[in-house]
């Protein structure tokens, strides 16, 4: 005899384990779960997709040079600072 479904709610047996989460559910509650689930990864595939072009058009050599700037600026303004004591 199957589990009971696991919506506290719900009376039915269930009719399938989840293999995301492992849950018994009944046909009714698995198609919601399934829907729940299909939307969000849909939003995650959405935001890897959005960081994979981010990724993809990130120039590394520019953003080490723009930093050996800011970095070679600090060093002289602390060496201004340091020769004015």
């Amino acid at each position: 005899m199957p589990p009971p479904c696991v919506i506290e709610t719900c009376k039915r047996k269930s009719r399938a384990l989840c293999h995301c989460c492992s849950k018994n559910l009944c046909l009714d509650h698995l198609k919601e779960h399934d829907d729940l689930i299909n939307s969000q990864i849909n939003t995650l595939v959405d935001e890897i997709n959005t960081l994979d072009n981010q990724l993809s058009t990130l120039n590394v050599d520019e953003v080490i040079d723009k930093c050996r700037q800011k970095l070679d600026k600090w060093r002289h303004d602390c060496h201004i600072i340091i020769v004015r004591f």
